[in-house]
């Protein structure tokens, strides 16, 4: 890397994980004056040709120092905000971070997260709060956690894309500091969670896929034959309603 320069990497997460058209709007404002916006679109796989996520979210990358649109970071504060599309819709509020005191040369990384306008510097720095999740054996595309609070199932967590076997448990919002988790296929119902996760165990745990028995139903509803049969009984219908049975 040049002298003089550095890379900032913005990792977003979003609850969901619905990222399909978010992207980030940057300006920096210096002596009480703001500069010109700009959207900045997330880095794209180059396998794949995506865009590019890791555990914790979508990743974006931006250039500072020389050449850069920040060349001068030192008393510069860079103010973040996520859009999707043509601001049809905005994630508030707005996050900013004097670049001065972050960058220092080479590589950087900020966290932030939907709807919080705190700006973390490390995962670390979450203290407990995400939880990842190694799950050996995935196998299946179907499969993704279900987290359990008291005995009922609460919610379900789906891995990054890049990361199919590492899933991140956000902890807050559960009024209790034992969360159950399970892996569970689309249909899947456990009776109880595979782990029962607490705070002592720390943010870095592992638990096996199970094998989930496919459903006759489910085979049948997705073979090429019970589709063409769809398809004909589709037809019968509009050519009913048109000259009547």
């Amino acid at each position: 890397m040049e002298a003089g320069k550095s890379t900032l990497k913005i990792h977003y997460r979003r609850t969901l994980t619905d990222y399909d058209g978010w992207e980030l709007w940057l300006w920096g404002v210096r002596n009480g004056k703001s500069s010109d916006g700009f959207s900045l679109l997330p880095l794209i796989d180059a396998k794949t040709m995506a865009p590019y996520r890791d555990p914790f979210g979508s990743v974006f990358e931006l250039a500072v120092g020389s050449g850069s649109k920040f060349p001068d970071p030192k008393g510069t504060t860079l103010r973040i905000e996520a859009k999707w599309g043509e601001w049809c819709e905005k994630d508030t509020p707005s996050r900013e971070i004097p670049l001065g005191s972050l960058v220092r040369g080479g590589q950087e990384n900020i966290y932030i997260v939907e709807g919080e306008e705190a700006v973390f510097t490390s995962i670390a720095d979450f203290g407990t709060r995400f939880v990842v999740v190694n799950v050996e054996n995935i196998g299946s595309a179907n499969l993704h956690l279900a987290t359990f609070e008291d005995g009922d199932r609460a919610k379900d967590v789906f891995p990054a894309s890049q990361y199919r076997d590492i899933f991140l448990v956000d902890t807050m919002g559960y009024g209790s500091e034992e969360i159950g988790i399970s892996v569970v296929d689309n249909h899947s119902i456990p009776d109880r969670p595979q782990l029962v996760w607490t705070p002592d165990q720390g943010v870095d745990v592992s638990i096996k896929a199970p094998k989930f028995e496919r459903r006759a139903s489910d085979a049948f509803e997705s073979s090429p034959l019970n589709q063409t049969l769809d398809s004909k009984k589709s037809i019968l219908q509009i050519l009913r309603s048109v000259i009547g049975d």
